[in-house]
């Protein structure tokens, strides 16, 4: 990994705040992690898409400032890469995957993150997490994209995958993420979205509510928060919903700590058990 530029910014939201964003070249693509003075146990994580031009946008006014100082404050840190804006294609996605192992195998991040998404971002992280559902502890969106056939629509989405319409139309399972729903659940993939009803770039029909039906019909964990007359906007309860971002902090923190193994508990068991027995 090449250490491209390293900077201290100031995160202004009403609190002091002086946080590390380090960018890096990652083959041959941009990245970066905004890393917490204090660091929470596990080293937790959270992985922000889409990372495409001024996004994220996190300093001084920035629409992600507030969440952003929030989980950091909570000793998460935050990384992308800029592995372009591609419907959540296998390119995109293989930006993602590079991340994931130079965090967690090269700077000993925890091995399971959440995502942060807003908009199309939702189709990258929905499409990463059915290719590596283990991975992923929640994913947390703002009027976020699910569905490739809303947006960015059948015949962009089919040039962003190199197919025609019809091979993606008849091959949904395999790249659109509304249909690849199966192994999220089977992980216990929690996720928690907020979208407005009258949104019509991203219809909430279309997207978070289809999402939401099929989750709760495959027996997932899914929290829909619609917001009535919201659109696909710069409203300041968008950036600002507390119940969003403690949902993704506290599942973030719980999945950078691992659960006892059966081994470990087993040995404590029996250590505790001779104890008895020598008493």
């Amino acid at each position: 990994m090449k250490i491209l530029l390293p900077c201290l910014l100031a995160l202004n939201s009403g609190l002091a705040h002086s946080q590390i964003r380090t960018n890096f070249a990652l083959n041959g693509q941009s990245a970066f992690i905004i890393e917490p003075t204090n660091a929470a146990a596990g080293n937790p994580w959270i992985s922000y898409a889409p990372s495409v031009g001024s996004l994220p946008s996190w300093t001084g006014a920035g629409e992600e400032a507030w969440m952003f100082n929030e989980y950091l404050d909570a000793g998460i840190a935050i990384a992308g890469v800029y592995s372009g804006d591609l419907s959540g294609n296998p390119t995109q996605r293989a930006g993602y995957s590079a991340l994931y192992n130079e965090l967690v195998f090269n700077q000993g991040y925890s091995e399971k993150f959440s995502f942060h998404v807003r908009s199309r971002g939702g189709l990258l992280a929905l499409n990463w997490a059915a290719d590596d559902p283990s991975k992923v502890a929640a994913i947390g969106g703002i009027f976020p994209v699910s569905n490739l056939l809303s947006f960015p629509g059948a015949g962009t989405a089919a040039n962003h995958y190199g197919l025609s319409i019809s091979e993606l139309t008849q091959n949904s399972a395999l790249y659109n993420p509304i249909d690849r729903l199966a192994g999220l659940v089977a992980n216990d993939v929690k996720i928690h979205y907020i979208h407005g009803d009258n949104d019509t770039v991203v219809p909430l029909n279309d997207n978070s509510q289809l999402l939401k039906d099929r989750y709760d019909a495959l027996g997932g964990d899914m929290t829909l928060q619609v917001i009535p007359g919201g659109g696909h906007d710069f409203s300041s309860f968008w950036w600002n919903n507390r119940e969003l971002t403690d949902f993704m902090i506290d599942e973030t923190l719980a999945a950078a700590i691992p659960e006892p193994s059966s081994i470990t508990l087993l040995g404590f068991g029996s250590f505790a058990l001779l104890l008895r027995r020598r008493n």
